[in-house]
């Protein structure tokens, strides 16, 4: 597991990385239905084998179904912990600038 920086880049950088969670979730639905697409316009010339293709684009709909859920939660958790550090490091800020 990765640290992160107790200061304002480590804030940052969760906030960056949740930020572009959804992003990420919503290009691989979209490859998702592409790869759906472009099964249904083939299925005709796959053969003997078209059966197992669908079994196989299944599964990978259902995995990007239950991955998106969990990628919404740890989006979620990484917000929750950006703002944790960010008062954290607020209140370390205000202590440290008491004593000049």
């Amino acid at each position: 597991m990765g640290k992160v920086k107790m200061d304002e880049t480590g804030v940052q950088a969760l906030k960056n990385l949740a930020a572009a969670l959804p992003e990420a979730t919503q290009m691989i639905a979209e490859a998702s239905t592409s790869l759906e697409s472009t099964f249904e316009e083939l299925q005709e010339v796959l053969g003997p084998h078209t059966a197992q293709i669908k079994e196989i684009l299944t599964l990978v709909e259902e995995a990007q179904k239950t991955g998106h859920s969990s990628v919404i939660k740890v989006q979620k958790n990484l917000v929750v912990a950006a703002a944790a550090l960010a008062a954290i490091i607020g209140k370390n800020l205000s202590v440290s600038g008491a004593n000049p």
